[in-house]
């Protein structure tokens, strides 16, 4: 799947929502040489619209800004060994893509950081009461 499509699918489920809050979604791909990744679509579409809906509720309106972004790393070359990926096609890269969702949202405590991928677990329980969801969000993800 192409990084770009990814990106564009994410952003175009996302838009009725963003729209409602009036807030942005901004992509930035930070890529050389990867532009295809080779994966479940779904299930990678999945974690980042998680992600996504999770950064909605918590950014402020009107002023609320969501990073989805994609850098390129390498590994170093005495790692290579440990590190290098096959492709599909057969080929060794000593390159991956690290992904993130970041926003202007309220932080999370360091405190909280431990809880913060377990079910049913809201590190608020007022926040539950008005957003609403399953609380399995960022299970999912993790």
């Amino acid at each position: 799947m192409l990084i770009t499509d990814l990106f564009s699918n994410v952003v175009n489920d996302c838009k009725s929502m963003i729209g409602e809050k009036q807030i942005s979604i901004i992509t930035e791909l930070n890529t050389k040489t990867i532009k295809t990744i080779y994966c479940d679509e779904k299930r990678v579409e999945q974690v980042f619209l998680n992600l996504i809906k999770n950064s909605i509720d918590f950014v402020p309106e009107k002023d609320g800004k969501i990073i989805l972004r994609v850098d390129e790393e390498y590994a170093a070359s005495t790692l290579a060994s440990l590190s290098a990926i096959k492709k599909p096609n057969g080929n060794i890269s000593n390159s991956y893509c690290i992904f993130t969702v970041k926003d202007n949202g309220k932080r999370i405590s360091k405190d909280n950081n431990d809880n913060l991928f377990k079910k049913f677990n809201p590190i608020d329980s007022r926040i539950t009461w008005k957003f609403g969801g399953t609380g399995l969000g960022l299970v999912i993800c993790k």
